[in-house]
């Protein structure tokens, strides 16, 4: 995604600190074409990348007030929020968060295919919504480049004291509500009178995302960060 106001700030940082691309990679730990890219406005760096930016830069250049990391756009800045952004939130793979949407897994966005290609469309409001926790603390846990714990099967099923097969059919029934089942597809290409077509098909095996905040309150325990 193009963030031509982060590049501004971005190459009036390295400006400040007297750095070229090469210098400033070097100094970040990132990759020298990443450097030209960010600096262009071509790309937006991930969370990571702006922490790795935020803690060289006031690390080398402490007392210099001119140089100030550039800061990450937050999702109140979306109006539709990037896959990576919303799996770095949730703890999830961004393939996983694909696949979720396209099956209709989650509530606060959707997929859709054209031709060969999907696009897909996540409503910040409803993200907040679902993540159910303070939008305060979501931002800074974002800027801060925190990823979310993910919350696994077996530590669930053995909080509960049920075993994993048991609580796998109780989501896929619908009847747990704090997780939902996520099931893949893949692409099958057939032939028929030289002609190639291309379809998609349900993956035999699924994943399973456990809202961490519902099932704390199911489990009646507290949420830990």
């Amino acid at each position: 995604m193009k963030n031509p106001e982060f590049a501004k700030q971005f190459k009036a940082l390295m400006k400040s600190a007297g750095l070229n691309g090469k210098k400033t990679a070097e100094l970040c730990g990132i990759p020298e074409s990443a450097v030209s890219q960010y600096a262009s406005g071509r790309v937006t760096p991930s969370d990571e990348a702006v922490a790795k930016i935020q803690t060289a830069f006031n690390a080398a250049y402490p007392a210099t007030t001119a140089v100030q990391a550039p800061q990450a756009v937050f999702l109140s800045d979306y109006t539709n929020v990037p896959v990576s952004t919303a799996a770095r939130l949730l703890g999830l793979s961004e393939r996983l968060l694909r696949n979720g949407l396209k099956s209709g897994a989650f509530p606060f966005g959707f997929a859709q295919r054209r031709r060969l290609r999907w696009r897909f469309h996540i409503s910040p409001n409803k993200l907040f919504e679902y993540l159910g926790e303070n939008r305060d603390e979501i931002i800074q846990r974002k800027k801060n480049g925190i990823r979310a714990k993910r919350l696994k099967i077996a530590e669930c099923a053995a909080i509960l004291g049920i075993g994993m097969q048991f609580l796998r059919g109780l989501i896929r029934k619908g009847t747990a509500t704090f997780a939902v089942e996520i099931r893949g597809q893949k692409r099958v290409k057939s032939r028929f009178r030289g002609k190639t077509t291309t379809t998609y098909e349900d993956n035999a095996r699924c994943s399973y995302y456990i809202h961490p905040q519902k099932f704390y309150d199911y489990a009646g325990l507290r949420a830990t960060a």
